[in-house]
C-alpha cells in the first residue's frame, strides 16, 4: 500500500514536514480522512497523532485482510491411552506455585523426584512448561516423563524441541535415528544407555563412528564409557591413547586408570613405586614418604600420557609426578602402604614435594572419587573446597560439617558457614539442628554491618534442612534482628522450609 511509504518517509523525515494529507486504497481511505478535517493537515501535537493513528489503522486494515493459513499436513494420531489419576489439588497448587514464584523454583527438582514416585500425574494444562523446563535441565527429565504421563509423552512426540527430550526407556534404543542424526546430547544419552544394556554392543556402536567423528563428540561420547567399564574395553581405550586430541587421550588414560588390572595401569604404578617410597616410623622415627624422580624425560612416557614440557611456572619433574599420579586412584596408596589417607597427607605439610603431591592427588581424587581421601583433604588443608565436598558422601560431609561447627568460635563462624553452601544433599534431622544452633549462636552475637549484608547467603540453606526442623527454625531465628537485612533472610529461609514441609505432607497424600 502507497499509505505505508507515506508513513515510513514521514517517520523518518519528521512529521513537522509532511504539508499534505495521507491517502489511502479502498475503504481505509474514509478512516484516514477523518484524521485530516477539511482535507488538511492538523498542526502542533495534532500532526503528530494523526500520522500515528493513520500507522494504526494502516496495520489493523493490513491484518485484517490477511488470510489464515492453510494446513496441508496430516494430523497426529489422537491419544487414547487410559491417563494415571491426577495428584491432588494440593499438589496442583504447589507445582503451580513452584513453576510461577521466582523464591520457589530452586525446590521444583525436589518436587519433581517426589512427585515422581506416587504413581500420579500433572494436569495437562502443566506439561507444556514442564517439557520447557526438560529443555534446559537434563538431571529432572526422569521425573518429567514419569509425571507427564503417555498425554505428555505424545504432545513431546508432537514439538521439534521436545520429541526427544524424554529418552528414558528401553524403547528409544529401537530409534537408531536418534544415534545416527540425533544432537550430541541426545546420542551421548543413547550411548549411555546402551552401555547400561549392552556394553559390548555400545562400544561397537562408537567403534564404527569413530574415525568420522569430531574431537569434542569423540570426547563426550567416550565419556560414557564410564558405565559398566570392564576388561573388555582395555583394548579400545589403548587405541584411544593414541588419539590426535589431547582431551580424549587424558581421558581414555582416566578410564584406564579405573581398571586395576590393565596394562597401562600396570605401568603407571610400577613407574610411580620407583618414584616413591614409604617408611613407616616405629618408636624412635616418624614415618616418611621419599621422593626420587628421574633427571630426565623418557619418550616412552609420551604413550601413557607423560608430557615432557611442564606449563610456564611449573618445574619438570614435579609435571611429571603429577601427570603419572593423577590417573592411579589415591585408595592405591592406601592400600599399597597399608597406612591411612590422614598419615599420607600428614607427612606433606613440610614436604619438599608438597605441592606437586597434593596437585596431583587433588586431580586423582576427580577421577577417582573417594569419601575418606577427600574429608581428609578437607581436614588437613583448605576446609572451603568446593570441588572435594562434592566427592563425600552425605554422612563424611555432615560429619565433617558438624565438626566444623562446633569446633568454631563463635565469632568466626562467619568464616564456616558459607562451607554449608557445599553440603549439597538434603540434610538429615540432626545435622539440621546442628545447622540452626549455630545460626542461632551467630545472630545472637554482636554483628558488623559487612557481617549482616554477606548474610543473604544463608537463605539457600533452607533447600536443605529437614523440613521437620520448620518449627525449630521459626522458635530459634524468627525474633526480629537488628539488621533488617538478616531478618529478611531468616524470613526467606522460613518462608522456603515452610512450603517444603507442606509439599512433602501433600505428596504423602497424594
Amino acid at each position: 500500500m502507497q499509505i505505508w511509504q507515506d508513513l515510513i518517509k514521514y517517520s523518518l523525515i519528521g512529521s513537522e514536514r509532511q504539508n499534505a494529507p495521507l491517502n489511502a486504497d479502498g475503504d481505509l481511505q474514509a478512516y484516514i480522512s477523518q484524521l485530516y478535517p477539511n482535507n488538511t493537515v492538523p498542526t502542533g501535537e495534532a500532526r503528530e497523532q494523526a500520522l500515528l493513528s493513520a500507522a494504526a489503522l494502516a496495520a489493523q486494515y493490513r491484518l485484517a485482510g490477511q488470510q489464515a493459513a492453510t494446513f496441508n499436513g496430516t494430523l497426529p494420531a489422537a491419544d487414547d491411552a487410559e491417563p494415571l489419576p491426577l495428584l491432588s489439588p494440593l499438589c496442583i497448587s504447589h507445582l503451580q506455585r513452584l513453576l510461577s514464584d521466582n523464591e520457589l523454583k530452586s525446590i521444583l527438582p525436589e518436587w519433581l523426584a517426589l512427585a515422581a514416585t506416587v504413581k500420579r500425574r500433572v494436569p495437562f494444562a502443566s506439561i507444556p512448561p514442564l517439557l520447557e523446563l526438560a529443555t534446559q535441565n537434563r538431571s529432572i527429565r526422569p521425573a518429567i516423563t514419569a509425571l507427564i504421563d503417555k498425554r505428555g509423552q505424545w504432545l513431546a512426540a508432537q514439538h521439534p524441541d521436545w520429541q526427544k527430550l524424554l529418552v528414558q526407556t528401553d524403547a528409544i534404543l529401537d530409534d537408531v535415528s536418534i544415534w545416527e542424526d540425533g544432537s550430541p546430547a541426545q546420542r551421548e544419552e543413547y550411548l549411555r544407555q546402551y552401555r547400561e544394556q549392552d556394553a559390548a554392543k555400545a562400544r561397537e556402536l562408537l567403534q564404527a563412528v569413530w574415525k568420522q567423528e569430531p574431537a569434542a563428540t569423540r570426547q563426550s561420547l567416550l565419556s560414557v564409557f564410564s558405565v559398566n567399564l570392564s576388561s573388555e574395553d582395555e583394548a579400545f581405550l589403548n587405541t584411544c591413547l593414541e588419539d590426535r586430541s589431547k582431551g580424549v587421550r587424558q581421558l581414555a588414560a582416566t578410564l584406564l586408570g579405573q581398571l586395576p588390572d590393565s596394562a597401562f595401569s600396570q605401568r603407571q604404578k610400577h613407574r610411580l613405586n620407583t618414584w616413591l617410597r614409604f617408611e613407616k616410623g616405629g618408636l624412635l622415627k616418624k614415618a616418611k614418604l621419599i621422593v626420587e624422580l628421574p633427571e630426565t624425560w623418557d619418550k616412552t612416557w609420551l604413550a601413557d600420557g607423560i608430557e615432557e614440557k611442564p606449563p610456564q611456572g611449573k618445574g619438570a619433574k614435579a609435571w611429571w609426578l603429577e601427570q603419572a599420579l593423577s590417573v592411579v586412584p589415591p585408595a592405591y596408596w592406601s592400600a599399597h602402604w597399608h597406612t591411612s589417607p590422614d598419615d599420607i597427607l600428614t607427612m606433606l605439610k613440610k614436604h619438599e614435594w608438597r605441592d606437586a603431591l597434593l596437585m596431583a592427588w587433588r586431580q586423582a581424587l576427580q577421577n577417582y572419587p573417594d569419601s575418606d581421601w577427600a574429608e581428609t583433604f578437607l581436614t588437613h588443608f583448605n576446609s572451603s573446597e568446593q570441588p572435594l565436598w562434592q566427592l563425600l558422601n552425605a554422612a563424611h560431609a555432615e560429619r565433617l560439617a558438624a565438626q566444623l561447627l562446633t569446633n568454631t568460635e563463635t565469632s568466626k563462624l562467619s568464616n564456616v558457614l558459607p562451607i554449608l553452601n557445599h553440603v549439597q544433599h538434603a540434610w538429615s534431622v540432626d545435622f539440621s539442628k546442628c545447622v540452626i544452633n549455630a545460626l542461632q549462636r551467630h545472630t545472637q552475637q554482636k554483628l558488623t554491618a559487612n557481617e549482616a549484608y554477606a548474610y543473604y547467603y544463608l537463605s539457600d540453606f533452607a533447600r536443605h534442612l529437614a523440613p521437620e526442623c520448620t518449627d525449630l527454625l521459626s522458635s530459634c531465628l524468627q525474633k526480629p534482628h537488628e539488621y533488617e537485612q538478616i531478618t529478611r533472610v531468616i524470613d526467606k529461609m522460613f518462608y522456603t522450609l515452610s512450603f517444603r514441609r507442606d509439599m512433602t505432607n501433600a505428596l504423602t497424600n497424594p
